[in-house]
């Protein structure tokens, strides 16, 4: 009996070795169906172990999945979040800018002396 229990702690051991590394590959790929399954797969296996030595785990099926799931909804979310991103103005040329700049002199909204700073400034760029 004794050889017996060793031999359920080095498996739930492994199981649980075995758990933690599919899980961190998950991680790593959470887009990846099978890396989620072998996730899921590792995660009962060790589970059963844990179950039988304990008699009882925290880290039962239901959590497993919760904690695998929730990788998953990460990288939904992400996704989403990246498919939803406002998408950047491209920048004005400077012919764009020097154009701006001369319909601000015409309204006379800037000074003859800023519009030849801004000016200055803009041709400094190329």
């Amino acid at each position: 009996m004794i050889g017996f229990a060793i031999y359920s702690t080095v498996n739930a051991s492994s199981a649980r070795n075995n758990y933690e590394a599919a899980l961190e590959t998950f991680r790593n790929d959470p887009t990846n169906s099978s890396k989620k399954q072998a996730a899921e797969f590792a995660g009962t296996e060790y589970a059963k172990y844990v179950r039988y030595r304990q008699g009882a785990s925290v880290r039962d099926e239901v959590a497993i999945r919760n904690e695998i799931e929730a990788i998953s909804a990460r990288a939904v979310a992400q996704t989403q979040v990246q498919q939803v991103a406002v998408p950047q103005a491209p920048n004005p040329t400077i012919a764009d800018r020097l154009t701006t700049l001369d319909q601000l002199l015409a309204r006379q909204l800037i000074t003859e002396d800023e519009y030849a700073q801004r000016r200055e400034a803009i041709l400094a760029e190329i």
